[in-house]
């Protein structure tokens, strides 16, 4: 592949998924990881990207996530096998904790109808999706609406959060190292991620694969205060070895 195909294939990864990787761009166009950080670097000085640890962002998400509606849209596969391997972890009934983000809202969406349970988001979408399943309760999170991830967040919404307690908190991230532990882009809602793990007995991590290497700007856990993570099939052998050396189980679906 010529250098110009490749990065045209780099910045349009970045452009689709929120992010690049070093190690799944060179395993997607079949060449070394250090000819992609090459890549990442002329990249950035054509001001195309930024690199990020392990690998970069398109220029215009330096402050900004990704709109919900085209996260939805990336690895809606990965994400479903994973959603549906998540129901394992469910009990008979309960109170469920679910968090903001594409691949917690596929969860909701196969959430059974033979089974009660009340839940608690501080997601627009998750709450939209699981109104009219008439074996849920809904509680919706209060607090100020964010344009980009639909998210509510702030004190309100943590506050509504920790006078709760449930069985499992269902989250996501946008990023999982075993350096750092979870990160997502936002401050706010890492607040709120927090308080979800804190306010349930256990916590379950829903992360496709791209998820892993990459270190975002506000970290919400450490790997050990994760009971389980799942992921997909797309995770590498070390890498599940990686984030299981703290104790945590981690599923690929």
């Amino acid at each position: 592949m010529l250098q110009h195909e490749r990065h045209r294939r780099i910045v349009a990864i970045a452009e689709a998924d929120g992010r690049v990787t070093v190690l799944e761009a060179a395993a997607t166009l079949g060449v070394a990881a250090e000819t992609i950080r090459r890549d990442l670097s002329a990249l950035q000085h054509e001001g195309l990207i930024r690199r990020v640890h392990g690998g970069a962002v398109p220029i215009d998400q330096q402050r900004y996530e990704p709109l919900v509606h085209k996260r939805e849209h990336v690895r809606v596969e990965e994400k479903t096998r994973i959603a549906r391997a998540a129901l394992d972890e469910l009990p008979e009934s309960g109170v469920l904790m679910i968090d903001a983000g594409s691949t917690p809202l596929r969860f909701a969406e196969v959430l059974p109808v033979d089974r009660r349970f009340t839940i608690v988001t501080d997601s627009l979408p998750v709450a939209a999706a699981l109104v009219e399943k008439p074996n849920l309760d809904v509680i919706i999170t209060g607090g100020t609406v964010k344009r980009d991830t639909l998210a509510v967040v702030d004190f309100e919404s943590v506050a509504s959060i920790v006078e709760r307690l449930a069985d499992i908190a269902f989250l996501g991230c946008d990023g999982m190292t075993s350096g750092r532990g979870l990160t997502t882009h936002a401050r706010d809602e890492a607040r709120v991620k927090e308080a979800m793990i804190r306010s349930s007995r256990r916590a379950v991590l829903l992360a496709d694969h791209s998820k892993y290497g990459n270190e975002q700007f506000a970290t919400f856990a450490k790997l050990e205060e994760i009971d389980t993570i799942i992921s997909d099939t797309g995770l590498s052998d070390d890498a599940v070895a990686d984030l299981e050396s703290g104790g945590t189980l981690v599923v690929r679906a």
